[in-house]
C-alpha cells in the first residue's frame, strides 16, 4: 500500500516543481495539496498503525480473572442451617417427660418396681384395685366412706351400716361387726342394736383386759380362774386354786394324770417320742410365774393340744409340726395338755400338766 503512494508522491512533486519553476502565478502557492498528502500519509502510518498496538483490550480486559463470583459467592458453604438448626437435640421433652407413661400425677421417685399386684404411686406401692386414695389410678380418691372395689369407687351408700373391708355391713345386727367394724361378739351371742347380748357365752363373764373377742373385756370362767375367782379381779393367793368360784387354801388341783402333789417335778423341759415313746417325761412339771417350759419331740407324730380342764386361759397352744416348742407362763394355775393321737382331754394315756406357782 505504501509503494503506490510513494510513486504518486514522486509524481506529484515532479509536477509541482515544474509548475513552481515555470509559473509566476500568485495563485500557485495555494495550489499545494501535497502538504495534505504527507499529513494523510503520515497520519495513516502513525495514527492508523498505533491503534493496533495501543488497543489491547484483550489484555486489559480481564473480567474473567477479576470477576470471580463463583469463588467469592460460596453460599452453599456459609449457609449451613441443617447443622446450626438442631432443635431435635436441644428440645428433649420426650426424654424428660417420663411421667406420661404413669397413670397419674404421682410419678415414681425411683425405677423400683412394686411386687404384683401393687403399683408405684409416688414413693409408695399401692393396690389400685382396693386403695381408696388411688382407686384405679394414682391420686384418684374415693369420696369419704366409699370403698374401692376392682379399681372403681363404690357409688352406692350403705344404709344403716358401714363399709368394713370394702363390704357393706349392718353393724346393728352383724355379730362380726357389732356396733362397728371388727367388733366381734363372743360365740353363742347375738348382735342387737349394735350390742352383743349377752356379753359372754354361758358360764363365762366379761372382765377388763387388753385382748377380747367380746365387747366389754375378756371372757373368763370365774369358777376356776384364780385371777378372777368368783368374779372379776378376785385373785387367789399364792398356792391357792379356784374351785367352783372359790379360792382353796391347799393350792392343789387334782388333774389326771397328776392327781397328787408328789407327782410334780421341778423341771423346764418335757421330752416325748423316740426313746421315750408315747409318753411325756416328766408328765407333771412345776415352774414359777415367768418361767418357760420347752417341749422337745416329734410333734408331727404326737400333736399337742391344751386340755379344757384346769385353770382357764391356758397359754399352751396346739402344735402339730416341728420338734421343739416353748411356752412362757405368766400367772399361777394348773394347765393340763394331751397328745391328740395317744391321749385324751380327760388325762388318759399320753397327757401331762404344768403347775405354775408364785
Amino acid at each position: 500500500m505504501r509503494v503506490p503512494m510513494i510513486a504518486l508522491l514522486v509524481t506529484l512533486v515532479g509536477c509541482s516543481s515544474s509548475v513552481v519553476d515555470g509559473s509566476t502565478d500568485a495563485g500557485t502557492p495555494n495550489d499545494v495539496p501535497v502538504v495534505d498528502v504527507p499529513a494523510l500519509d503520515r497520519g495513516s502510518s502513525d495514527v492508523v498503525d498505533v491503534p493496533a498496538v495501543v488497543d489491547v483490550p484483550v489484555v486489559v480486559d480481564v473480567p474473567a480473572v477479576i470477576d470471580t463470583p463463583t469463588v467469592i459467592d460460596t453460599p452453599p458453604v456459609v449457609d449451613t442451617p441443617p447443622v446450626i438448626d438442631t432443635p431435635p437435640v436441644i428440645d428433649a421433652p420426650d426424654v424428660v417427660d417420663v411421667p406420661v407413661d404413669q397413670p397419674g400425677p404421682d410419678a415414681p421417685a425411683a425405677d423400683v418396681a412394686c411386687a404384683s399386684p401393687m403399683f408405684r404411686c409416688g414413693s409408695v406401692c399401692v393396690n389400685l384395685a382396693t386403695d381408696t386414695n388411688h382407686c384405679g389410678a394414682c391420686g384418684r380418691l374415693c369420696a369419704p366412706g366409699r370403698p374401692c372395689v376392682a379399681g372403681s369407687c363404690i357409688a352406692d351408700d350403705c344404709p344403716g351400716g358401714a363399709f368394713c373391708g370394702g363390704t357393706c355391713r349392718q353393724t346393728s345386727t352383724d355379730r362380726d361387726h357389732c356396733g362397728g367394724c371388727g367388733r366381734q361378739c363372743c360365740a353363742g351371742n347375738v348382735c342387737f342394736n349394735g350390742t352383743c347380748s349377752p356379753g359372754c357365752s354361758p358360764g363365762n363373764i366379761a372382765c377388763p383386759g387388753p385382748v377380747s373377742s367380746c365387747l366389754g373385756g375378756v371372757c373368763v370362767d370365774a369358777t376356776i380362774d384364780p385371777m378372777n375367782c368368783g368374779g372379776c379381779g378376785n385373785r387367789c393367793s399364792a398356792g391357792e386354786v379356784c374351785v367352783s368360784g372359790s379360792c382353796r387354801g391347799s393350792g392343789f388341783m387334782a388333774l389326771a394324770p397328776c392327781n397328787v402333789a408328789g407327782d410334780y417335778t421341778m423341771a423346764s423341759t418335757v421330752r416325748f417320742g423316740g426313746a421315750t415313746g408315747s409318753a411325756y417325761s416328766p408328765r407333771c412339771v412345776t415352774v414359777r410365774v415367768g418361767d418357760t417350759v420347752t417341749w422337745e419331740g416329734d410333734f408331727g407324730g404326737h400333736p399337742r393340744s391344751p386340755s379344757t380342764r384346769g385353770t382357764s386361759m391356758s397359754p399352751i397352744t396346739r402344735v402339730a409340726s416341728g420338734t421343739s416348742a416353748a411356752v412362757r407362763f405368766t400367772r399361777a394355775g394348773f394347765y393340763p395338755y394331751f397328745c391328740e393321737f395317744h391321749g385324751s382331754d380327760a388325762g388318759a394315756g399320753m397327757a401331762g400338766v404344768v403347775q405354775v406357782i408364785e
